[in-house]
């Protein structure tokens, strides 16, 4: 069985071209005991695509409807076989043929990570591949990190698992369907006291999308799961203040890509479930809280 699955989730067809240059990253890697999975999301992948992962060991698994990101990557864990479980998105790619290897190397040198997060370097189309330094560290805004760091949550676009972690607190919550999922099952894996490292040398290359592409979409969502897993697991003072806050921010995010309706719409539906999400119990303990913030994460703010 290959020590690691590296799950690929397509939900849209048209980032063809930036998953070239995934595959060509995959290819190049100094470590090959790894499989790929590639999920379609309710999406039908080409031949001509297909045979991009030639030369790779390929696991095709298809969903007639798109579970959204959580529940793309659920379907890969479901169908994965390696000891270790590697998400990257179709629109992003490695930097180094030695990061599959650095990926292993972390986890043997932090025995107690079931999680690691990655360096994401932007790319915008209008940059000619100039990689964009976006700030993307998960800690708290403001902060950079050039060494690996203790964290208390994770990137959900490039990061790496022990299957372990799957198997002991559960697969990734769906109910989110875009956006949040990542912080929900930090939040989880921090209650359980599992540690989760950031690994800087371990560069990923995002090409992102050209702006407006699916704002409204994304405005609805962002404001409905923040609010949502603020008011699942933060202290009630946390949770108000985490909310009103990034309520403002996404407002402005929403009104400057002219998709208010779609965030008011959010807004609404977010506190609308605030009762329903409070009462299944999920609070975190005030020492998990306590670490949190140690760690620069993700409680005011």
């Amino acid at each position: 069985m290959p020590l690691i699955s590296i799950v690929v989730v397509i939900s849209s067809m048209e980032r063809e071209k930036e998953l070239h240059s995934l595959v060509d990253s995959l290819k190049v890697q100094t470590f090959k005991d790894f499989e790929i999975i590639l999920v379609e999301n309710g999406v039908n992948c080409s031949s001509e695509l297909i045979a991009l992962f030639n030369e790779l060991d390929l696991k095709q698994v298809k969903s007639e409807i798109n579970t959204g990101v959580a529940g793309g990557r659920n379907i890969g864990i479901k169908n994965s076989s390696g000891r270790f479980i590697i998400f990257i998105d179709d629109d992003a790619c490695y930097s180094s043929d030695e990061d599959v290897q650095n990926i292993i190397r972390s986890f043997d040198r932090y025995p107690s990570a079931g999680a690691l997060s990655f360096k994401i370097e932007d790319i915008k189309s209008e940059s000619r591949g100039r990689n964009i330094d976006h700030g993307g560290y998960p800690v708290r805004r403001g902060k950079r990190l050039d060494s690996d760091t203790a964290c208390s949550y994770f990137f959900g676009g490039a990061c790496a698992f022990r299957k372990k972690v799957f198997e002991d607190i559960g697969l990734l919550p769906e109910e989110y369907f875009f956006g949040c999922e990542e912080l929900d099952f930090s939040f989880r894996l921090m209650e359980k006291g599992i540690d989760i490292f950031f690994i800087p040398d371990v560069k990923i290359k995002h090409f992102m999308s050209p702006s407006g592409k699916s704002e409204d979409q994304r405005s609805y969502y962002l404001i409905k799961n923040r609010i949502n897993v603020a008011f699942k697991y933060l202290p009630l003072r946390y949770a108000i203040i985490h909310s009103l806050l990034w309520s403002v921010f996404i407002f402005l995010e929403s009104m400057r890509t002219s998709s208010v309706k779609h965030y008011l719409k959010g807004l609404f539906h977010g506190i609308k479930r605030i009762q329903a999400v409070r009462k299944d119990n999920n609070v975190l303990s005030a020492e998990t809280i306590k670490k949190i913030n140690k760690l620069m994460g993700r409680t005011y703010y």
